[in-house]
């Protein structure tokens, strides 16, 4: 049985409604697009790849203490060039939509050698951070466009937290 020619122009329309369809009503939540983020920063450390790392950041980077893009690539590879190997064990706090921005904190812990779960970090010498990030859609993905970071303790991984 042939198809009747009016069906045969809209076949093809028919089997791309599915996807169309969970591509538009699939909605990707802050913690997700945060978590993604993360990890992408994390792989780009790990493996010192500084021009990865760039494509993480803005180029409308500023933070409070008027930094802009350069200056935060320029710390990151610093941190990079004084270690000879850099893992990271990151934890996400929370994170939330602020108007068409991604707010986000996230613990972060750095050390020589591999971090498999938090409960090895008191045994080890790792340098720990809280992040205060801010993401925005830009180019098709996320991006920093602004951080703030403070020194945390091994402790700051155990304890109860909640969103801020």
């Amino acid at each position: 049985m042939q198809m009747p020619l009016y069906l045969r122009n809209f076949f093809p329309i028919l089997l791309a409604l599915p996807m169309m369809i969970i591509s538009c009503s699939s909605t990707t939540t802050p913690e997700e697009i945060a978590a993604t983020f993360i990890k992408q920063s994390e792989i780009a450390f790990e493996e010192g790849n500084i021009r990865a790392l760039k494509k993480l950041v803005s180029s409308n980077y500023q933070d409070t203490h008027n930094r802009g893009a350069g200056d935060v690539i320029a710390i990151a590879a610093a941190y990079i060039r004084s270690s000879k190997s850099m893992y990271l064990f990151s934890d996400l706090d929370s994170a939330y939509f602020e108007g068409d921005l991604i707010q986000a904190r996230v613990l972060t812990a750095f050390a020589a050698r591999p971090i498999m779960d938090k409960s090895v970090l008191g045994r080890m010498q790792a340098d720990i951070y809280w992040f205060d990030i801010t993401l925005v859609e830009e180019s098709g993905g996320w991006k920093l466009v602004a951080a703030l970071w403070q020194q945390a303790k091994v402790e700051d991984f155990f304890e109860n937290r909640g969103q801020n």
